[in-house]
């Protein structure tokens, strides 16, 4: 099934990764593409960017966090022609999500059809489309799924991997830039936590029923844990 998301990722933008064509409109040709192309100029030059002089006469630049200089798979396409690299970039994170939605419904125990249909509904939904003009709130909704399955996992058993990972996720998602998406993102995962904790009903009895108090402030240390390369981003971004 991997294959299969992949595959249409790379027919979704076939124009922009073998045609030498690319999205450039609205928030892409007014932030995005001029913040991305800034950040690998500086790069390239041997410098780190803390600061942009061209807009409004100066302003932070790492500190921004429209800067996406902090979401570490930013990277993988930052070096390419811009164009050509915002299209890899899109790619990718069609296919993340994709994948990322058939893990988190697998997870629910869905059928292989149910799952598949519903990991390209997400993919080439209009939600999920319609911010291919903003490059940081796109990286969140491909991360997103991958949360939730995170959490649905750690809902039906307190292993600390799987709050490392639900840490590790949001973490990522914080470092995108986008601080609305990732606090509706936040309360979505933790309100959907709570609520598969109480009415997920378990297979065997060896499920843990009520809160396990004894395993709860081990297991929140881990989702801590996972999630500390987000105060790379929050620090500064706090001061600005």
């Amino acid at each position: 099934p991997y294959t299969l998301y992949a595959a249409l990722a790379a027919i979704a933008f076939f124009p922009c990764r073998f045609l030498g064509q690319a999205y450039w409109v609205n928030g892409l040709l007014y932030q995005c593409g001029p913040f991305r192309q800034l950040l690998k100029d500086q790069l390239l030059s041997g410098h780190f960017p803390l600061w942009n002089p061209y807009l409004f006469g100066g302003q932070p630049y790492f500190a921004n966090p429209n800067s996406m200089v902090c979401y570490l798979p930013n990277y993988l396409t930052l070096f390419f022609p811009l164009g050509f690299g915002m299209g890899l970039f899109f790619f990718l994170h069609m296919a993340l999500a994709g994948a990322g939605m058939h893990w988190w419904l697998k997870s629910l125990r869905l059928s292989n059809n149910a799952v598949r249909v519903g990991a390209l509904t997400y993919a080439l939904s209009g939600f999920f489309w319609w911010e291919l003009i903003h490059l940081h709130i796109l990286a969140e909704y491909a991360l997103f799924p991958l949360l939730m399955n995170f959490v649905e996992r750690l809902s039906h058993s307190w292993r600390p991997r799987w709050a490392f990972g639900a840490g590790a996720i949001f973490g990522l998602i914080f470092c995108c830039g986008s601080f609305q998406s990732t606090s509706w993102i936040f309360y979505t995962a933790l309100f959907y936590g709570l609520f598969r904790f109480f009415t997920w009903k378990p297979h065997d009895e060896t499920h843990h029923q009520g809160l396990p108090w004894k395993k709860m402030g081990y297991v929140l240390l881990f989702a801590f844990w996972g999630g500390l390369p987000l105060f790379t981003h929050l620090i500064p971004a706090k001061e600005f």
